[in-house]
């Protein structure tokens, strides 16, 4: 069995997902690195978000990559958003999906990816990105509100001779 590029755009518009699913879609974000100090500018992570959708032409995953960053106060937690810049999205599936010339697509090809990135704008990722990040500690000297973090370099001494 094999799918169109048109026919998997239909199927995963918003307003068709739910008549064209079986089952509501599943979704699962994986952290690939992160770093978690309690430092506003240091702390990230970033990782995949998958979407399992079956439909009656089989199972496809839709994968984005995100990335996020802490916010100033540790207590406000993580800002995450989409991350089309990285590698590594697309829609996976063991049915063929094709071209309009009927020749298939790659799973990572730009069409497939672009649609993967649009079916996750219709989503709230947050809520599903964020039990997987890392609690982020109190940092040992909290930065004052108004610390520009400057460090002058002052105190260099010149190596003459050398």
């Amino acid at each position: 069995m094999t799918i169109t590029l048109d026919q998997l755009t239909q199927a995963v518009a918003s307003e068709n997902l739910e008549a064209a699913c079986w089952r509501q879609p599943h979704f699962t974000a994986y952290v690939l690195r992160s770093r978690a100090e309690g430092h506003p500018f240091r702390d990230f992570a970033h990782g995949t978000l998958d979407a399992v959708l079956e439909l009656s032409e089989g199972k496809f995953s839709l994968r984005i990559r995100w990335e996020a960053e802490g916010q100033a106060l540790v207590e406000h937690g993580w800002i995450c958003r989409e991350a089309p810049h990285m590698n590594g999205g697309g829609i996976f599936s063991d049915v063929p999906i094709l071209d309009e010339d009927g020749a298939p697509l790659a799973a990572d090809a730009d069409e497939l990816v672009g649609l993967a990135y649009e079916f996750f704008s219709y989503q709230e990722i947050e809520s599903a990105i964020a039990p997987v990040l890392p609690v982020r500690p109190k940092p040992e000297s909290a930065p004052s509100l108004d610390a520009d973090f400057f460090r002058p370099w002052h105190d260099r001494h010149k190596r003459h001779g050398r």
